[in-house]
């Protein structure tokens, strides 16, 4: 599971792992009944605190996107709720949103502003 954290965000670490998490199981990048990397493994990759990502797992789990069997693992449910594209489509909104008025306030045209998103699009390491 490729997850990245920026700490230079306005947005908690565990916010940005839900919101990741959610994208990548809307996407069917993640799909269903698959297992997560435990949360002790994860904040080991991504060099953060265990208990960030055990706060952004127990979200998930609120949210009813992930269920943790004991003694086996954290997995994605098997059956999905009906608003998880809408749910990753408004924090999609937000996020571009947020990335629009940076863009205005660095005095970036629109015309600009497309072609990096267009980038981004096709190629998320581009700067």
């Amino acid at each position: 599971m490729l997850l990245t954290i920026n700490p230079n965000l306005g947005d908690p670490i565990y916010l940005q792992l839900v919101r990741q998490i959610q994208e990548a199981i809307a996407s069917g990048r993640l799909t269903a009944g698959e297992r997560v990397p435990s949360h002790r493994d994860l904040a080991v990759q991504l060099t953060v605190n265990s208990l960030t990502v055990k706060r952004a797992f127990d979200e998930l789990e609120r949210l009813g996107l992930l269920t943790t069997r004991r003694g086996l693992g954290t997995f994605v449910v098997e059956t999905l709720p009906a608003d998880v594209r809408h749910d990753v489509r408004t924090a999609i909104i937000n996020d571009l949103g947020r990335a629009a008025s940076a863009a205005r306030n660095g005095g970036l045209a629109r015309g600009e502003w497309t072609t990096l998103a267009d980038h981004a699009w096709k190629d998320k390491d581009t700067p």
